[in-house]
């Protein structure tokens, strides 16, 4: 495993360098290294990140005042070597130490190998002791042991109560599944299933997820982590399969059903990228796999937007791969565009915090609060801009992958307020049946998959 760490090591000082997203900086790990060597490689990089905390305490407490002085390739040494002495079994404890060790001389850190080794050696010996956490606040010790920020562990008790608290932090430290739709308008799931297991995916349909009807979904388990491994399947290639989580595919089937109550329903994806959604919508109302509660859709339309061209892209290319059709533009959701149609149903899944889909980007819990402070009226602010492109008794659909009732029951309630010509709108019963709410809802992890929260509104006149 020496050149895999070494190239994580290089990665994770990349990436705190940078700045960059998570899943970026894998993709060029990943493309550096061997097959055999990339899921182990994704292991520990993600694992690092997911930990942070609670490695960069046990390194304070053998450390002493050295540890705001270490270079970052040191650091990232002890964090991965430590990460497989309490997270991984795959190698015994003093290969793990010899191999941090010669790492620092690689690296050109040859100075610190000597600390390196002490360190990991007074881990290995002592660990984390209960006496070293027994004198510390609550939330910190939760800090410490499930590495999420204190301000964050504290607004979650506020928002959910310190059980539901409790029940988030142990699942964002969970194995987050790949989950692949299958796009039904080319095949079935039983063939897409075959097809993976035959290439060496451990494909197996979502039977657990209580609330998504079986024949629109079901689940990768156990995969690498990346839609570049996605991507090399046949599956993928004939545009059988996307990538999307099952919370985004349960928005995504909000969205068909109120658009099957139309004749030739007309929607709006304003937050598009990267397109999941948008393919959902036409996934479903191609081929009814939501009941219409009178029996309309017929023809439909679908536009997507996003801001940002190449991803604009990204759902163009998506959509041709996959054979839906899909007007695709680049637009502003935050700005009044009257080149924009009226639409039967206008989704808006707005930019947020992401606090409820940390386990697959986990660098997303270390945000501060003056970091997304500027979220909710940003969020405000896109919500009422698309109030204006919904039709009469047309659906305005909100939605995040957070967890933080500032962006989602707390946005909802001040749309509502400022805008008389809406008022809720009832969930159908696939939502509210399984996850409670009328007209929003929360979505916890555990439940499905990720974290999600949506609320619907109608218009009940124009202004």
């Amino acid at each position: 495993m020496d050149n895999c760490r070494k190239q994580v090591v290089l990665a994770l000082v990349s990436f705190e360098k940078d700045k960059s997203y998570s899943n970026l900086t894998l993709d060029k790990l990943l493309s550096r290294l061997k097959d055999r060597e990339r899921a182990r490689a994704s292991t520990l990089f993600y694992g690092v990140i997911e930990r942070k905390l609670t490695l960069d305490y046990i390194i304070s407490k053998y450390c002493l005042s050295r540890m705001k002085n270490l270079s970052p390739i040191v650091l990232n040494i002890l964090r991965t070597a430590l990460y497989q002495l309490r997270y991984m079994d795959s190698a015994k404890d003093y290969a793990i130490v010899s191999e941090a060790v010669e790492l620092c001389r690689k690296l050109k850190n040859g100075y610190a190998a000597g600390f390196v080794n002490a360190v990991l050696r007074k881990y290995i010996s002592k660990g984390i002791l209960s006496s070293d956490m027994s004198g510390l606040p609550p939330f910190k010790q939760l800090e410490i042991e499930y590495s999420v920020p204190q301000e964050l562990i504290m607004r979650w008790q506020e928002d959910y109560g310190e059980s539901k608290t409790l029940e988030i932090l142990k699942f964002s430290v969970e194995h987050a599944r790949t989950t692949l739709k299958v796009n039904l308008s080319r095949t079935n799931t039983k063939a897409t299933i075959r097809s993976l297991i035959k290439e060496g995916f451990n494909a197996a349909l979502a039977s657990d997820c209580k609330s998504i009807p079986e024949k629109i979904r079901f689940c990768i388990e156990d995969c690498l982590f990346t839609d570049g491994y996605i991507a090399s399947a046949d599956a993928y290639r004939r545009g059988w399969i996307y990538a999307q989580d099952i919370s985004s595919q349960l928005c995504a089937a909000v969205a068909g059903y109120f658009a099957n109550r139309s004749d030739n329903p007309v929607i709006l994806d304003l937050c598009a990228a990267p397109g999941s959604k948008s393919f959902t919508i036409a996934n479903i109302l191609n081929n009814k796999t939501e009941p219409a509660q009178n029996g309309k859709g017929s023809a439909y339309k679908i536009y997507a937007y996003d801001l940002n061209p190449a991803r604009a892209g990204l759902i163009r290319q998506g959509a041709k791969r996959l054979g839906f059709d899909i007007n695709v533009n680049i637009n502003d959701a935050e700005k009044r565009n009257e080149n924009l149609p009226q639409g039967d149903v206008v989704l808006c899944d707005v930019p947020c915090s992401g606090f409820g889909a940390i386990r697959r980007k986990p660098e997303i819990k270390y945000k501060t609060a003056a970091e997304i402070a500027a979220l909710p009226n940003l969020q405000l602010s896109i919500l009422e801009t698309s109030a204006g492109y919904v039709k009469e008794n047309g659906i305005l659909l909100y939605s995040t992958c957070t967890l933080l009732k500032a962006e989602n029951e707390a946005v909802a309630a001040r749309f509502l307020q400022a805008n008389p010509d809406f008022e809720p709108e009832i969930l159908p019963d696939f939502i509210t049946g399984a996850f409670g709410g009328q007209t929003e809802t929360t979505i916890f992890p555990g439940e499905v998959n990720d974290g999600f929260f949506m609320a619907s509104f109608r218009r009940i006149r124009n202004s």
